[in-house]
């Protein structure tokens, strides 16, 4: 499997380089990954030579300055643009960012660092395993921040994701819970169509919710009716089982197929 890891990345200061350290170095001498990086301007000088220490991007670029927010939203923005520019397309994309970059997350970090980066082999079997699985991540929530339903939260940014409008091969509703910390894997398959119909726009156009990462781009799978797995069930605002959600989400689509019934076993 061909994977590209979409990595946004904002450091404040020196003091702050060993996130970015630690998230980059596990993928040295990872041949079957390539980086699109988005690096915020107002990040730490040396951001961008610190990345080179440890691997050869295909592309990396700074945000440019009229679309930076404080988030790695913008970041993201940009690696996706590169990804666009290059022609590329891979079996599975990995969005990674530089979580404590600006403040201490350093648990929340080497969780990904240990369960998922680090396990990326298992994680790739699993796609391999299952073609109908479109995300995978660690934990998510039933309601956002600040307690807004998923049924009526909007953060779409040119392309209309989140308001379960029918187009373009978005023909089911995104399921009712996200992922948090901005960290996943996607399938291709849903990032490759994603980057077929949308317009360069996208691109170019200011973000304007701080969160659109978080939320959003995690939810194509699910409208292009592909199955979003999460490792812990529980709410991570112990709202309930995740599991139940995404059970209502299948029986509403009317989506039947065996490897959702396995995956909701996992």
């Amino acid at each position: 499997m061909k994977n590209c890891v979409l990595f946004a990345s904002a450091i404040s200061d020196a003091s702050k380089l060993y996130a970015l350290e630690e998230l980059i170095a596990p993928f040295n001498g990872k041949s079957s990954f390539d980086f699109f990086i988005g690096i915020n301007p107002s990040s730490y000088k040396d951001t961008y030579e610190c990345i080179l220490k440890y691997i050869t991007p295909r592309r990396m670029e700074f945000v440019p300055n009229e679309l930076e927010i404080d988030s790695d939203a913008s970041c993201y923005q940009t690696a996706l643009r590169l990804l666009k520019e290059s022609n590329e397309r891979y079996d599975l994309y990995w969005f990674i960012h530089t979580k404590g970059g600006h403040n201490d997350r350093d648990v929340d970090r080497r969780l990904y660092i240990n369960e998922l980066i680090n396990n990326s082999d298992e994680i790739i079997n699993i796609f391999k395993k299952f073609p109908n699985l479109g995300s995978y991540s660690l934990r998510g929530n039933k309601i956002g921040d600040p307690k807004i339903p998923w049924d009526i939260y909007d953060a779409d940014h040119v392309i209309d994701i989140c308001k379960n409008t029918k187009h373009n091969n978005f023909l089911y509703s995104h399921v009712n819970w996200s992922y948090i910390d901005t960290i996943y894997v996607l399938n291709g398959k849903c990032v490759n169509h994603f980057l077929d119909i949308c317009p360069y726009d996208f691109y170019t156009k200011k973000i304007t919710d701080r969160y659109y990462f978080e939320t959003a781009p995690a939810w194509i799978p699910s409208r292009m009716g592909f199955f979003p797995y999460v490792k812990n069930k529980q709410c991570y605002w112990q709202t309930g089982n995740l599991n139940d959600v995404t059970e209502k989400w299948i029986n509403y689509n009317n989506l039947q197929c065996e490897e959702f019934d396995e995956l909701l076993k996992m």
